[in-house]
């Protein structure tokens, strides 16, 4: 199947600049959900206490799907592109601008990302501003551009899956929702708390200090959606919208933890079960074993161009 190939340019740099090796390019694979967390912090503390910033940055690096998902391919440097996209749309004119680069990188990278993209972007422009609309939409024209309309094949394949998907149920992954909570354990905090919040009476505003800002609108807007489609998407595999929530909700979380005393009860008992959960996973269940290493290096040897690095991506 025809693939985004930014991940295999880039890669085969990063393998030319610093001399790696396949089975040593894959162990990296922690430094762009890293690059993504210090991007969000640095952005977000303009907007929010710098201790806010830095438990929902520590939330978000011990979230147990990134790290079980940490190997160095297209699904983290995809989340990078992704969420660089949608922290640049917050920023002022012209500075906001830069979304259309990420965008259109997001495209050439991960698919799921762009997908899941589309969702973000479209409520951004109905509720906050239709800017963000025109954006993705010269975000996807300049990657039609930058891979010289090769970009066309891979996402006529990928409207085409999508209805296989959907109109072919037996060639579906199962939906497995429950795994949400497990992958990220803190999602579920925010959505309860606002129901709990709202049955109490409490308007909705009053009960995050930051919905009383425009950015914490847009950090719920944007977990939420993200954290609903992994219940509402029933075409297949629909747990893995929830790793697209995981920065903004762990954002809402830090940020109403600080003002209510129940929430800064447990907050150290999440982040403790973040770490808890990701060592168990590094130990016992973690994708890259000694077999799989070994295999991507006997398939770097024999393949001319390496096997992350293939020449041909079409």
């Amino acid at each position: 199947q025809p693939y985004p190939y930014f991940f295999h340019l880039l890669s085969g740099k990063v393998k030319e600049i610093f001399r790696l090796s396949d089975d040593k390019l894959i162990l990296i694979g922690a430094v762009p959900d890293v690059i993504t967390g210090l991007a969000a912090y640095f952005i977000l503390r303009n907007y929010f206490e710098t201790v806010t910033s830095l438990i929902a940055l520590a939330l978000f690096l011990t979230t147990p799907y990134l790290v079980y998902q940490s190997v160095f391919g297209p699904r983290s440097l995809g989340l990078l592109m992704y969420t660089s996209s949608l922290l640049a749309l917050i920023m002022p004119f012209p500075l906001n601008a830069f979304s259309i680069l990420f965008i259109s990188l997001t495209a050439l990278t991960h698919k799921l990302s762009l997908q899941t993209l589309f969702f973000i972007v479209l409520l951004y422009g109905f509720f906050f501003d239709a800017i963000g609309i025109l954006y993705f939409i010269l975000g996807f024209l300049l990657a039609i551009i930058i891979s010289r309309m090769k970009y066309l094949r891979v996402f006529r394949f990928h409207l085409s899956y999508l209805k296989l998907m959907m109109t072919k149920s037996q060639y579906r992954y199962p939906n497995r929702e429950y795994l949400a909570f497990i992958e990220v354990p803190y999602a579920t905090i925010v959505p309860l708390w606002l129901a709990f919040s709202i049955a109490r009476g409490m308007h909705v505003y009053n009960s995050i200090p930051c919905l009383n800002q425009l950015i914490g609108r847009f950090l719920l807007m944007w977990g939420a959606a993200t954290f609903t489609l992994v219940f509402l998407w029933r075409w297949g595999d629909s747990h893995r919208y929830v790793s697209f929530s995981s920065l903004p909700l762990a954002m809402l979380f830090s940020d109403a933890s600080i003002s209510n005393d129940l929430l800064r009860l447990l907050l150290p008992i999440f982040l403790s079960g973040n770490v808890i959960l990701s060592l168990y996973i590094t130990r016992r269940n973690t994708l890259i074993t000694e077999n799989f290493l070994q295999a991507v290096k006997f398939l770097s040897e024999i393949l001319e161009d390496g096997f992350l690095c293939l020449e041909e991506y079409y």
